[in-house]
C-alpha cells in the first residue's frame, strides 16, 4: 500500500440491500477447486465477500468424472456448509450461466441460504425465477451498459425484480465476456469508460420504487427487496489502490 492508498478502515462498506460487507472487496470466483470454503471463509472473516466458485467443483469428488453433474451439486452444498461453519461473514457463490447444470447449482446455493449469487459467462436472464421466499441476493456480471439495462428491464418486466448489484468487468478480467484480442489495450474498453456507461444505463430504473414510494437506490425495492443499490465493482487486473479509487467513484456516481 503506497502513500496515496486508503487503509481498509477508511474505505466505504459494500452494501447489497440489507447485507453489508465491512470492506468493499469481493474475492474472485476461481473455478475447478481453487475458490472453496477455506478461502471464502478467510475473506469473509476479514470483512470482505468470500466467494465459492461452482465451475468444476465436483472434479475433486471421488466420482467427479463418473457422475460429473451430481458431484458438482454435492460438492457445492458441502463447501457452502463448511464455509458457514468457518465464518459468520458475507458469503457468495459464482455460478456461470454457461454451466450445463446451472439451474441445479443455483437451486442448491439457494437451498443452503447463500448470501449472494454472482452470475456471468452469459446473461442470467431467468435467475430470479429460482429465489421465491429466499433472501439470497442476485448480482449479474456484465461488461456493458447495454447488458446491464437489458437484464434490469427483463427482470423487472418478467419477475418484478431488479438486480441487487452488478459486477462490471473489462477485457482483462479473464474471459467469458465477448471482448476481442485487440480490445485488451483499447481505452474505450477501460473500466473508466465501462463503469460510467453501466451507471448511466441504469438511471431509468432509479425512479422506480416500492408501493410505499421508496426509490430503488434507497433501502426498499420494487418487490420485497432493496433492488438496485448502486453497488458497482470491477475486475480488470489493476493495482489494489486503483480498485479502491474506482470502487469509490462508482458508488458516488450512482448515488448522485
Amino acid at each position: 500500500m503506497n502513500a496515496t492508498s486508503k487503509p481498509f478502515s477508511a474505505m466505504p462498506s459494500l452494501a447489497f440491500g440489507d447485507l453489508t460487507a465491512r470492506i468493499p472487496i469481493v474475492q474472485g470466483g476461481m473455478g475447478v477447486g481453487i475458490s472453496l470454503s477455506g478461502l471464502a471463509a478467510a475473506v469473509a472473516n476479514a470483512g470482505g465477500v468470500g466467494v465459492i466458485a461452482a465451475a468444476g467443483i465436483g472434479l475433486l469428488e471421488p466420482d467427479g468424472f463418473k457422475d460429473f453433474l451430481g458431484a458438482n451439486v454435492r460438492a457445492l452444498r458441502r463447501e457452502i456448509r463448511r464455509a458457514r461453519e468457518l465464518s459468520q461473514g458475507v458469503l457468495g457463490v459464482n455460478i456461470m450461466v454457461a454451466l450445463t447444470n446451472f439451474a441445479d447449482l443455483v437451486k442448491t446455493a439457494i437451498e443452503e441460504k447463500i448470501d449472494i449469487i454472482f452470475s456471468g459467462a452469459g446473461l442470467p436472464v431467468n435467475l430470479p425465477e429460482f429465489i421465491a421466499g429466499s433472501k439470497t441476493k442476485l448480482v449479474p456480471i456484465v461488461s456493458s451498459g447495454r447488458a446491464a439495462a437489458l437484464l434490469a428491464k427483463r427482470w423487472l418486466d418478467k419477475y418484478n425484480y431488479l438486480p441487487d448489484g452488478f459486477v462490471v468487468e473489462g477485457p482483462m478480467a479473464g474471459g467469458h465476456l465477448g471482448f476481442k484480442a485487440e480490445q485488451l489495450e483499447d481505452p474505450d474498453c477501460d473500466l473508466e469508460k465501462l463503469v460510467p456507461e453501466v451507471i448511466e444505463s441504469l438511471r431509468p430504473f432509479r425512479s422506480l420504487g416500492s408501493p410505499d414510494g421508496h426509490p430503488i437506490c434507497g433501502h426498499r425495492g420494487v418487490r420485497r427487496r432493496p433492488g438496485l443499490q448502486g453497488i458497482l465493482y470491477q475486475s480488470q487486473g489493476k493495482r489494489p489502490e486503483d480498485h479502491q479509487e474506482s470502487c469509490g467513484h462508482a458508488r458516488q456516481g450512482y448515488r448522485q
